[in-house]
């Protein structure tokens, strides 16, 4: 019998929705590398996001300070008016909270936009901004802070997922 090694040091990344098929080439192992290498230092299951330097309570960059940030339970224990989604659409369509309107991230940082109406004219009135990690409403954040400086705007520390954990177990995670 013949072995192939066409395959060798590749992964096949296969796309069932479009049939789009693509190898990519896989670096040859690392001696240093703390997993594989010679002398590694995880040897069992870890925490993957701590790993990482992720999580719900990370900052990006300068994308927001304290207080521009409130925690799921603030949110839920304060009567909010504004709430910004900025999960693309089909998401949103998936699961929402309260009150909340739909203004996908990609239109909102390219200003295609309408905010007029989600904006209030009381400028000392919060507009949270909300996604699914809390990664992309920080940047938003920073993005009508900049386009609109007399305006309070907030981003929900940990998104949905932050929602599902800390307030509402049944609400759905997908």
């Amino acid at each position: 019998a013949v072995v192939s090694t066409q395959s060798t040091g590749k992964m096949m990344l296969v796309s069932p929705w479009d049939g789009v098929m693509k190898a990519i080439k896989l670096r040859p192992r690392q001696k240093d590398c703390v997993v594989c290498g010679d002398n590694p230092t995880v040897t069992s299951p870890i925490d993957y996001v701590r790993f990482c330097g992720s999580g719900k309570n990370k900052t990006y960059g300068n994308a927001s300070t304290e207080d521009e940030r409130i925690t799921c339970q603030q949110l839920k224990n304060e009567p909010y008016k504004h709430l910004i989604d900025v999960r693309p659409a089909v998401e949103f369509g998936i699961c929402a909270l309260e009150n909340s309107v739909s203004v996908p991230f990609n239109e909102l940082m390219s200003d295609k936009a309408d905010l007029t109406s989600h904006i209030p004219e009381d400028t000392s009135e919060p507009v949270y901004l909300l996604c699914r990690a809390g990664i992309n409403s920080q940047i938003a954040v920073q993005h009508l802070k900049e386009k609109y400086p007399e305006h309070c705007f907030k981003d929900i520390i940990g998104g949905l997922l932050g929602w599902t954990g800390d307030i509402d177990p049944s609400f759905p995670i997908y």
